[in-house]
């Protein structure tokens, strides 16, 4: 396997990734990384059309691990508040403003309308990740 984790443009990379970005970072061509992803069973996050991978995931697959740290303790995820808004989450998941209001609507989402605001639970959210956290092999 192509063993990437140490490169500096790897550990540079924002906590979540596109694989775009991923692929662009590491030099490689879009159909190669989702290989190599595909042999280290990254989990990630199918948003809209983009695929998100977590850097802390990625980069413990790339390293041969088959056990990923859990989401909930994740780094980009455990100072998020127990509560927040999806300026938080546009932040968080790197997503678009337009992308984060269509998410917090979609069925599903752990998202509260109150008034004229949007709430998200953090133990909601963590588990709507795991809930649809998906591998790369062909699923």
């Amino acid at each position: 396997m192509y063993l990437f984790s140490d490169f500096a443009s790897v550990q540079a990379l924002p906590d979540v990734v596109t694989v775009q970005q991923l692929s662009q970072a590491i030099g490689l061509s879009p159909s190669r990384t989702y290989e190599l992803l595909d042999e280290a069973e990254i989990p990630y996050l199918f948003l809209e059309k983009r695929k998100i991978l977590f850097k802390e995931h990625l980069l413990q697959g790339l390293s041969g691990k088959r056990v990923f740290t859990d989401v909930a303790k994740l780094e980009v995820i455990r100072p998020l508040p127990e509560a927040f808004s999806p300026k938080r989450l546009i932040a968080t998941l790197g997503i678009s403003n337009g992308y984060a209001y269509t998410l917090v609507r979609s069925p599903g989402f752990p998202a509260v309308f109150v008034r004229n605001r949007i709430i998200i639970s953090k133990n909601g959210f963590i588990r709507w990740i795991k809930e649809n956290e998906r591998h790369i092999r062909k699923d």
